[in-house]
C-alpha cells in the first residue's frame, strides 16, 4: 500500500485507509459512507488535511488497479488466438500508454497472465 510518506504509518492511519478502501469497493462513496468516514476520522483524531491526503492516496491506488484490470482484460482477449500479432501489439502498447502503465509494468502483467499458475492468470479467467 502506497498510503504513507516519510516515517512509518500510524496504526490509526492504516485503519482509516482500510476503511476508505472498503467504502470505495462500489466505486463511489455514498453519503452514508461519507458520514461514517467522517465519524471514524474524528474517533481516530485525524486532522482533516491528513484524512484527505490519505483518501486521495487510497483512491489513486484503486484507480491504478482498475486501469491494470482493463489492460489485463485486453491482454487476455489478444491471447485468445495464441499469440499477439504485431498489429495487436501496437494496439496494446497504445492502450497501455493511454492507461498510464509503464512498459515494465505492462510486460510484468502480460508475463504474469501467461503463467497459468499466477494469481493474476487465475483471476483473469473471471474477467
Amino acid at each position: 500500500m502506497r498510503c504513507f510518506m516519510g516515517e512509518g504509518p500510524t496504526k490509526d492511519e492504516k485503519l482509516f485507509c482500510d476503511m476508505v478502501r472498503e467504502c470505495c469497493t462500489g466505486g463511489i462513496i455514498s453519503g452514508k459512507e461519507e458520514r461514517l468516514l467522517k465519524r471514524f476520522q474524528l474517533k481516530l483524531k485525524l486532522a482533516d488535511q491528513r484524512a484527505n491526503q490519505l483518501r486521495k492516496m487510497v483512491e489513486s491506488d484503486l484507480s491504478i488497479a482498475e486501469r491494470e484490470l482493463e489492460y489485463l482484460d485486453e491482454i487476455k482477449f489478444a491471447l485468445q488466438e495464441g499469440s499477439i500479432s504485431d498489429g495487436k501489439r501496437r494496439l496494446l502498447n497504445g492502450l497501455r500508454q493511454g492507461l498510464n502503465i509503464s512498459e515494465e509494468r505492462g510486460s510484468f502483467l502480460e508475463d504474469t497472465i501467461k503463467d497459468p499458475n499466477s494469481y493474476i492468470a487465475r483471476i483473469g479467467k473471471h474477467l
